[in-house]
């Protein structure tokens, strides 16, 4: 496109714009994008007419929940001794 003809288009999109009472970027934005696509996002945005499913009974989950294995011992006494070395003996100073 020449620069002539990029002139008048944009004279034209311009007084397009003046016409609808709208601001030129909107006007150049609206004729860049297909309608379709507008009307795909619309549709996309609209509320489902599809059935609801229906409530499942309250309880805890799918599942029966497992109880947790006691760890080892030799686990919370490797944690005992880093919470002492950050936090002190237990029922001592803190530091």
């Amino acid at each position: 496109m020449s620069g002539i003809e990029q002139a008048r288009s944009q004279a034209a999109l311009a007084a397009e714009a003046k016409r609808q009472g709208i601001p030129e970027w909107v006007a150049e934005a609206a004729s860049a994008t297909p309608t379709s696509l507008i009307r795909d996002i619309v549709a996309d945005n609209r509320p489902s007419s599809a059935v609801a499913p229906s409530p499942q009974p309250r309880g805890g989950g799918w599942q029966a929940p497992r109880p947790l294995p006691l760890p080892p011992k030799h686990e919370v006494e490797l944690i005992d001794r880093l919470a002492e070395k950050f936090c002190g003996p237990p029922n001592g100073p803190v530091k």
